[in-house]
């Protein structure tokens, strides 16, 4: 979750963390064309980064920025790199999980994880995850799914125009933006193996 390669091989990024006494954070790019590094993003003091994500188009990139106790916020940032600027697209108090471009940069599907707020007689509390997107630009957030489990393992269809998903019984699913249904097209037995991962065909 800390290194991500760009979609044309030429480069990639990676977030390093200081243990120093400065107890930074930052994001650099590697141009594997010519060996050099540079730095994108320096962390605030006491900040964490995860997910740096290249859009397919390789011109943007998605980070995750947590805050330090005791604000436990997150920022979804968008770097551009033509422009070298950065802009939040959403923050607030809730555990991202997995963010996933679209084909045509559009939009970025990620799991929201909600610890112990389902309830099960044998079970007792366990947690719960659903798929969300949010606008790339305008930052619009929207709920896909809205099942009493875990959803995994975000997956776009070439055209953006579906998104295919695992839960946690190994049923898969797909659904399709903006449109609020759900198509599930699979679920397996309790005995092994799961479903581990798919592809959706161009």
């Amino acid at each position: 979750q800390f290194i991500d390669l760009a979609s044309n091989g030429q480069g990639f990024v990676y977030v390093t963390n200081f243990s120093d006494t400065t107890l930074s954070v930052q994001v650099n790019y590697v141009d594997l064309l010519t060996g050099q590094t540079r730095t994108l993003v320096k962390g605030a003091r006491g900040n964490n980064i995860y997910f740096p994500r290249f859009s397919p188009s390789g011109q943007r990139m998605l980070y995750q920025v947590a805050l330090p106790f005791p604000s436990e916020k997150v920022k979804l940032v968008v770097y551009d790199f033509k422009t070298n600027t950065r802009k939040v697209i959403f923050q607030g108090n809730i555990d991202i999980q997995e963010p996933s471009w679209s084909p045509d940069d559009s939009y970025i599907a990620f799991i929201v994880r909600e610890n112990g707020v389902v309830s099960s007689r044998i079970f007792g509390r366990k947690n719960r995850g659903n798929l969300w997107l949010i606008d790339s630009n305008s930052g619009k957030m929207e709920q896909q799914t809205f099942i009493d489990g875990l959803v995994f393992h975000p997956t776009w269809a070439p055209d953006s125009k579906w998104i295919a998903f695992m839960t946690h019984d190994g049923s898969i699913g797909f659904t399709s933006e903006g449109t609020g249904k759900i198509w599930k097209i699979g679920e397996y037995s309790k005995s092994w193996p799961w479903f581990t991962s798919f592809y959706i065909e161009p």
